[in-house]
């Protein structure tokens, strides 16, 4: 057998080390990083409401009240447009949609909450036997939850009637937005102080309280008798950056 020469073996040598040293050479280390990630959120709850009454006394005058509801089951909240020409009288509705005057007192008209669903925040308001001379309302107390800015809007008023229309075009039937002084939110209740009308759009934070009102004075019109309609306010709020006028 012919012996390999010298140099063969040592270039054999050569190939054989330089593969060990790509299999050992590699050397390695890790970082792990672990991260907790959260999204914001928009949210705004209804925490009350209130709506306007009117009242036919004993004597055939007139009362009118307006009063603030809390939908915790507590005491009414301050005064939000209490208002009424029979002082000393004490108004109470325990219950949505039920009424408690005084003896001899006549519901004549109301505007009245008498739904409220909140998975969906879908609220379903009432105006009854509405006529001239008074303005009828509902307010709605809304409590900004969301940790991101947002924008509140009523983007959109819907209705298939004409006569209803014709209010909001004219000016007959108009919301308003304000602000609400809060004491100690969000651990005590909200003591109701309105404090500035706001123009719809205005930027609200976590634990901002806002009243809507929607309101509604016919004018002095004989074709506005006997009318039957529905309407829809679709309220939205979006997030500060993306809001468009």
């Amino acid at each position: 057998m012919e012996k390999a020469k010298p140099g063969a073996v040592f270039l054999a040598a050569i190939v054989a080390l330089v593969g060990i040293g790509i299999g050992y050479a590699a050397w390695t280390d890790e970082l792990t990083i672990k991260g907790t990630i959260t999204t914001g959120t928009v949210d705004i709850d209804i925490v009350g409401y209130s709506g306007t009454y009117v009242y036919k006394t004993p004597n055939h005058g007139m009362v009118i009240v307006h009063q603030f509801y809390d939908r915790n089951g507590g005491p009414t909240i301050g005064d939000w447009y209490i208002y009424s020409t029979d002082g000393g009288q004490t108004w109470t509705r325990p219950q949505l949609g039920k009424h408690s005057p005084p003896d001899g007192y006549e519901l004549i008209a109301y505007t009245d909450v008498t739904e409220i669903k909140d998975k969906t925040n879908t609220v379903f308001v009432e105006y009854y036997n509405l006529f001239p001379c008074v303005t009828f309302g509902v307010d709605l107390l809304l409590h900004y939850t969301g940790s991101i800015p947002a924008r509140v809007s009523v983007v959109e008023f819907t209705t298939k009637n004409k006569w209803l229309q014709y209010l909001v075009d004219n000016g007959h039937a108009w919301d308003e937005a304000y602000f609400v002084n809060i004491s100690g939110c969000p651990n005590n209740p909200p003591q109701i102080l309105w404090n500035k009308e706001v123009d719809i759009g205005t930027q609200v934070h976590e634990c901002d309280y806002v009243g809507l009102a929607l309101l509604i004075h016919l004018p002095q019109d004989d074709n506005l008798q006997g009318r039957t309609g529905r309407a829809t306010y679709h309220v939205e709020v979006v997030q500060w950056n993306e809001y468009e006028e």
